[in-house]
């Protein structure tokens, strides 16, 4: 049996990825000898075409500016939990408390926030700013910290993304529909060959057969445990570390990029 892609957790280049290895896999193993001649013609073609629209649509320097404008907005993110978390240590009971005030506001909004999908993202970051910059204490606080320029930052790499990605949206407009009808010709491609390759292994049982379908499933298994900790995935979780005395007045948790910073 050949594991479930989940084609839907997987960005579209990742997933053309996924089935261009497969196809070589397949090749490797000859289509020929395992009766899928038919089949892997079909997915060629049609993973051809998914991939040709693709690199198409993300030609646009617009995608590029988003990528850049997503790495600003993660920084000013990141710095402000790096800050806040170095003054929930200090020895002026002033600063100490208003680190504490500020990472009751920031736990909010939990762990993952820069690697949730772009406009989850964007939603989440303008909620955080208005919290921030919206309550006269916060204020105070973020002044005491000098964290004003920062969570201004924030707001603006949030706001140049949010219309970086409006103007991409209407560039493109129309065209999406196109690579998600590729893409789901691709997939229904792929589920043809996968049914006759199971079909054919299980009237015919042989070597081949079970060395193909392994091969399948481990490349299947592999691109799945590679997208569970990456950026976009909403499934995707920190596991935080037990929080230590001051972590749990202030700031119960740190961002996985923060971690690194600190360890």
């Amino acid at each position: 049996m050949i594991n479930n892609t989940n084609s839907q957790r997987y960005r579209v280049a990742e997933y053309t990825q996924l089935l261009t290895n497969a196809l070589r896999i397949i090749k490797s193993n000859d289509p020929s000898l395992l009766k899928i001649e038919v089949q892997n013609s079909a997915l060629e073609t049609s993973v051809g075409a998914l991939d040709a629209e693709y690199k198409r649509q993300s030609s646009s320097s617009i995608t590029a500016t988003l990528v850049q404008l997503d790495e600003r907005r993660d920084d000013a993110y990141t710095g402000i939990f790096r800050v806040v978390s170095g003054y929930a240590l200090h020895f002026l009971p002033a600063k100490k408390e208003a680190a504490r005030r500020i990472g009751l506001i920031v736990n909010k909004y939990g762990s993952g926030v820069t690697r949730l999908r772009y406009q989850q993202e964007t939603g989440e970051i303008r909620s955080l700013v208005g919290d921030l910059q919206g309550d006269a204490t916060a204020v105070n606080d973020i002044s005491e910290l000098g964290l004003s320029e920062w969570v201004e930052e924030l707001r603006l790499a949030n706001a140049e993304f949010d219309q970086a990605y409006v103007e991409r949206s209407q560039q493109q407009a129309g065209d999406s529909s196109q690579v998600i009808a590729l893409r789901a010709t691709a997939q229904q491609k792929w589920e043809e060959l996968t049914a006759h390759l199971t079909a054919h292994a299980t009237l015919t049982p042989s070597a081949l057969y079970q060395k193909t379908i392994a091969e399948l499933n481990s490349l299947i298994d592999d691109y799945r445990n590679a997208v569970a900790g990456r950026k976009g995935d909403d499934s995707a979780e920190i596991t935080p570390p037990p929080p230590t005395e001051w972590q749990q007045c202030a700031m119960p948790w740190v961002p996985a990029r923060v971690g690194t910073f600190l360890a």
